[in-house]
């Protein structure tokens, strides 16, 4: 049985902390003279340690150019991760609340809408059963339960004697049933057990039944997807096809890097000997008053070494008057939070087309708010940006909004108008903008908060646990949410257990693990205080994790998408052609 601990949120206070000490990181590595935040690197060139086999053998490696790199301390053998074979065996099995253990505290009580006109109640005290699971699988438990009307109590599941889950029952004081789906269970007995916070809850039955989920899952793509924007470059088109060959096979690494600098990208090659495939960055300074930005600059000199480029982008107060966290968001300082309220820029008038200079007018005239032209602005500077990587054949896997579900950021406050305002940037952005380099990635932590296919081409989730959890749940979750759209760890704070994940058939697509203080400290060394050095030197060592060396060379990818489509262009002139000849 594996212990479910993720939490699919955003530990607010933790990385608004993270946050700061990597602005403090990125003073201290810019007086010392690093820009890309190598000052403890050696002066002398180091050679790359090669290109690891993977189960990927056939895919090109990059020819990259040569580029000072930081002193290699270790290596480590590559380790062959191979997914435990499952073999799901049907199985059945209700437990009638009399057949556990208690105590003689906990009585029998009649009700004629219970299983059997009985059901036990006072289970303060405790109540456990010594379940037989014929098969190492996984499996879905329904626990059917009450509380007095009015009065909603606290559960605890346990599985052999460790808390899976908790829960509060609804109340109402009639039976209800809670579920909990794909737990992997080992074969042989296995405590099922129930601790509660009040005496007067009851208990009438448990089910145990065979998942097949799991086992069934496949999510390899018979016929490959398509970008959303159907524009979009051959390059970003030839990135976007390795993601999925890739998704359920492999997964892509990445890193968050302390903006404007490549610390803990140079960490993680210090101490592994290999770069992350993803480098992740923050665009926040680009719309920060009296801020200096120049990260972009980094994300090119990255993919000009072979990496990938992402971008995360953690949006000020587009009136300038304070951070992008909601007011009386939990834990978080004060002056990271702003009142800015989304609500009051919507508008019904479609200005995704409309130049910044038509709108300004409009804005003076009344036709849309200061706080819709405000947003507009943000947007544009961004663009600027994007066309820049445009220009420099760089693809970006950007994510914008993200976790606006959880309401903490200023982006999240109201659904319809969080949904407004991706399609404007979607829109305004590719149609406007002419930006076709863009693969969007949706991270809005909520089902009832997607954007739609059309509008995106990855979705992920954030999740912060304390490593080795399994994140099936979350998977799931999100699979369930779009079945066409490849799935993405878009952060996390540990490195994620890539032997479990083959197991349980949830490779995302890609990780990305947050920077500042989860992977270096304040000189801008490696850190062990989230990850241990034997953790990360497994996670970027083995078959399944592809690191920057291992990448295809997208620019040759991109020319025979390029020769493919003239060819295809060509043989479909020559059809029409063909069809306006012949005789009527």
């Amino acid at each position: 049985m594996r212990k479910k601990t993720e939490s699919i949120h955003f530990m607010s206070i933790k990385k608004a902390l993270s946050v700061l000490t990597a602005a403090a990181i990125g003073a201290a590595l810019v007086s010392c003279g690093g820009k890309d935040g190598s000052s403890s690197s050696a002066d002398s060139k180091q050679e790359d340690v090669g290109t690891a086999t993977t189960a990927q053998e056939s895919k090109p490696v990059t020819s990259a150019p040569v580029e000072e790199k930081p002193e290699q301390v270790t290596t480590s053998a590559e380790k062959i991760i191979e997914a435990e074979p499952l073999e799901y065996v049907e199985f059945t099995q209700n437990i009638e609340a009399q057949e556990g253990l208690y105590s003689e505290n906990i009585a029998e009580r009649e009700d004629e809408t219970a299983s059997g006109g009985k059901y036990l109640i006072g289970l303060s005290d405790g109540w456990s059963y010594d379940a037989e699971i014929p098969a190492t699988q996984y499996y879905n438990i329904v626990l059917v339960v009450n509380s007095p009307e009015n009065q909603k109590s606290n559960i605890s599941f346990w599985i052999n004697g460790s808390e899976y889950n908790s829960f509060t029952t609804d109340g109402s004081g009639k039976f209800e049933a809670i579920g909990f789906d794909n737990i992997r269970i080992e074969a042989g007995v296995s405590t099922i057990g129930l601790l509660v916070d009040d005496s007067e809850v009851g208990l009438d039955y448990i089910i145990i039944t065979a998942s097949d989920t799991v086992a069934k899952m496949d999510l390899t793509y018979k016929e490959m997807p398509q970008l959303s924007n159907k524009k979009a470059t051959a390059k970003t088109r030839a990135v976007y096809n390795y993601l999925a060959q890739c998704y359920g096979k492999n997964m892509l690494s990445g890193q968050y890097d302390t903006v404007s600098t490549t610390a803990e990208t140079d960490a993680i090659y210090s101490l592994t000997g290999h770069y992350p495939a993803i480098r992740f960055g923050d665009l926040n300074q680009y719309t920060e008053s009296d801020s200096y930005a120049d990260d972009v600059e980094n994300a090119i000199e990255w993919a000009e070494n072979g990496g990938l480029v992402g971008y995360v982008w953690h949006w000020a107060d587009p009136m300038g008057g304070g951070g992008y966290y909601s007011k009386g968001a939990a834990d978080v300082p004060e002056e990271m939070t702003t009142d800015f309220d989304i609500t009051q820029a919507v508008t019904e008038l479609d200005i995704a087309k409309i130049p910044i200079s038509d709108l300004e007018v409009m804005c003076s005239e009344g036709g849309i708010t200061p706080q819709c032209l405000a947003i507009v602005k943000d947007i544009d500077t961004i663009a600027s940006q994007f066309g820049l990587l445009q220009d420099n054949g760089v693809t970006v896997l950007f994510r914008p909004l993200n976790e606006a579900g959880g309401g903490w950021f200023w982006w999240g406050k109201d659904k319809d108008a969080y949904m407004w305002l991706w399609k404007l940037m979607y829109r305004r952005m590719t149609e406007l903008h002419g930006l076709n380099n863009i693969i969007w990635i949706w991270n809005g932590q909520h089902p009832d908060w997607y954007v739609g296919d059309e509008y995106c081409d990855i979705i992920s989730a954030d999740i912060y646990d304390d490593g080795g959890a399994s994140q099936l749940s979350a998977f799931l979750s999100l699979h369930r949410i779009s079945a066409n759209k490849m799935l993405a760890l878009s952060e996390c704070g540990n490195a994620p257990d890539v032997q479990m994940l083959a197991d349980e058939k949830t490779l995302w697509c890609c990780f990305g693990i947050w920077g500042g203080s989860y992977v270096i400290d304040e000189y801008g060394n490696y850190s062990q205080e989230v990850i241990p050095a034997d953790k990360m030197i497994e996670l970027y060592s083995n078959n399944i994790v592809i690191c920057r060396d291992e990448l295809p060379d997208f620019n040759k990818l991109a020319e025979e998408i390029e020769k493919a489509d003239a060819a295809q262009a060509q043989k479909d002139k020559e059809n029409n052609e063909s069809e306006q000849t012949k005789p009527e």
